[in-house]
């Protein structure tokens, strides 16, 4: 088999985009979980099971734990949320540069000067967008929990039918803010490979959607909710394994990694899948022409 066949998944083989967007996702989520862990390490700092010792019995180094980042919680609110906002940014090289390597498809050669230069082409149009999406979803989240909200308050609820109506709002907005994200990444593929600007970007990304969005939505949902359940179940057997020495940290390290690696073909995949409607749309407006 040669090296540029395919992966499972439909991938087209670019072993240095997959492992650049890896490293990325890795490197993130070192970057994003450091502020917590700085906060946690006093508690833990004098056990030589280290912060295994959390998940305990009775949860009792794991409530004082919580009790101090309660107290900090504003502080690494604004942290937090600053670094998330850089690190999303930072990210969008090696996500333009995957989606180059998509449009490619794996029997074209993808030299790294070539991919990274179409990627590098239209960088400022994907942080434009990457920038009114946020804003997009931002506003659709708040007006959703704040109808919500009033809507609850019109109806005179109970306490429980009160929550029950605001997390109905919460899921809306989330709903809203998943279907954004699936038009901008079928937007980033036309910008990408079509070096299309903003609004042609958009407008392309649309079009290839319009025509069967629950299909969209089921590609999108799919792998998304199946990438959270595994990181989750990183999680889980992380917690279940411990870490008391060298052999189970390790075990823990590559389990949390083989984790990240899943997330990031399954994204790779659904890139792979939009892809391929935004060129049917653009092959469809051309054969109208």
């Amino acid at each position: 088999m040669s090296a540029r066949a395919r992966f499972p998944l439909g991938l087209p083989a670019g072993p240095g985009v997959l492992a650049a967007m890896f490293l990325y996702r890795s490197l993130a989520s070192l970057l994003l979980g450091l502020p917590v862990a700085l906060s946690v390490a006093p508690t833990v700092a004098g056990y030589p099971r280290g912060d295994a010792v959390l998940w305990d019995r009775g949860g009792v180094l794991l409530a004082e734990a919580m009790r101090r980042l309660d107290a900090t919680a504003e502080g690494l609110g604004w942290l937090t949320g600053a670094l998330a906002l850089c690190v999303t940014f930072a990210g969008l090289l090696p996500l333009a540069a995957l989606i180059a390597a998509l449009g490619r498809g794996p029997a074209a050669p993808s030299p790294a000067r070539e991919v990274l230069g179409q990627a590098g082409r239209r960088l400022g149009t994907l942080a434009l967008m990457l920038l009114l999406t946020l804003l997009a979803q931002a506003a659709a989240a708040f007006v959703a929990v704040l109808c919500a909200r009033l809507l609850a308050g019109a109806l005179d609820l109970g306490p429980m039918a009160r929550d029950l109506v605001v997390a109905g709002g919460a899921l809306g907005g989330l709903g809203l803010g998943w279907a954004l994200a699936i038009v901008q990444d079928a937007a980033r593929v036309a910008a990408v490979q079509h070096d299309r600007g903003l609004f042609g970007a958009v407008g392309l990304g649309i079009g290839a959607l319009r025509g069967r969005p629950a299909v969209a939505l089921a590609a999108f949902l799919g792998r998304k909710l199946l990438a959270l359940a595994v990181l989750a179940l990183a999680g889980a057997l992380a917690i279940a394994i411990g870490w008391p020495d060298p052999t189970r940290y390790a075990l823990v390290v590559a389990l949390q990694h083989v984790a990240v690696l899943a997330a990031v073909l399954l994204h790779a995949s659904w890139l792979g899948w939009a892809t391929a409607r935004v060129r049917g749309e653009l092959a469809a407006r051309m054969g109208q022409d």
